[in-house]
């Protein structure tokens, strides 16, 4: 993943080739202690070869050795890459908590950036300066990326959230300026807003109409039936629509499947359409880079 090559010179400055002759032996020219290591490069492979240089005052004999270093990554791994993958890891957490939570959000959020900022100025500070970009850049710069994205994901379905309630009030302040006026005295005789007759509910207590007859006080319009309720004619009761069969009996309720608890309730709001597409779109995405990513660094460059 991260190859140096390191080049030492052996040279004369004060005999020329005349004087000193400087040579490699035929046969194990160089030779390393195997009980010397480095702790953070593994020596891969050494060569050598002949520097012969040529000035005005003559030739000056030279000889060199390239070594080639591997980077170790266990020491990277353990402080750098694992600690940044579970950052990510831990900003999903937000895509789980409620919507209305949005303290322990904002401060999971927050949180994560913040542990990101500190480990990649940490990373930094142990590195070469140099004016290329690194592996490791990449690596912390995605997953600064990811966890601001996270926080950001928040904004959006809060903003969302806020806006479909705010039309959700708009929507019933509506309705009932719209009940208040057809309940009103002068306006009961144009537009009334329940009937016996319309009405599969009934008891026994009556009142008289307006016009003299007997209506039903207690009566409830069809409307009033909430969506997730059905009326049952066997019994003349409201059963939930979870509980009903084909034939409005009762069933038994049938266990959630993993896909339906990460997706949530098929009736569900916008912003919880994006939170729930969200819980998978944010993991997929971070492996499909981190397949990229190491395939490219350890095998390509």
């Amino acid at each position: 993943m991260d190859t140096q090559n390191c080049l030492m010179q052996l040279e004369s400055y004060g005999f020329t080739i005349n004087d000193v002759l400087l040579q490699w032996k035929e046969k194990d020219p160089l030779q390393i202690e195997d009980e010397y290591q480095l702790p953070q490069f593994l020596l891969t492979n050494s060569t050598t070869d002949s520097c012969t240089r040529e000035y005005t005052t003559g030739s000056y004999p030279c000889v060199e050795v390239k070594f080639t270093f591997v980077r170790q990554m266990g020491y990277y791994m353990i402080q750098t890459y694992v600690p940044s993958l579970l950052i990510v890891c831990l900003s999903w957490i937000g895509f789980w908590i409620d919507i209305s939570a949005a303290t322990a959000r904002v401060a999971l959020g927050i949180t994560t950036v913040l542990t990101m900022t500190t480990q990649i100025s940490g990373s930094q500070d142990s590195l070469p300066k140099v004016s290329y970009i690194k592996a490791i850049d990449v690596w912390l710069a995605v997953c600064m990326v990811f966890a601001f994205a996270a926080l950001l994901e928040f904004s959006t379905v809060n903003f969302i959230a806020r806006l479909h309630e705010q039309r959700s009030m708009t929507r019933q302040f509506k309705k009932k300026r719209r009940v208040t006026y057809q309940e009103s005295p002068e306006h009961r005789g144009l537009a009334p807003i329940a009937s016996p007759d319309i009405s599969p509910f009934h008891t026994s207590s009556q009142g008289d109409d307006a016009d003299g007859g007997t209506r039903n006080n207690n009566a409830i319009t069809t409307e009033e039936i909430p969506e997730s309720y059905r009326y049952n004619a066997a019994n003349g009761e409201l059963v939930p629509l979870q509980q009903t069969g084909n034939h409005g009996n009762p069933t038994r309720r049938r266990q959630p499947s993993i896909w339906s608890a990460v997706m949530g309730p098929p009736q569900r709001t916008l912003s919880e359409t994006v939170d729930a597409v969200s819980r998978i779109a944010f993991p997929m995405a971070f492996f499909l880079f981190n397949a990229i990513y190491w395939a490219l660094y350890k095998y390509v460059i």
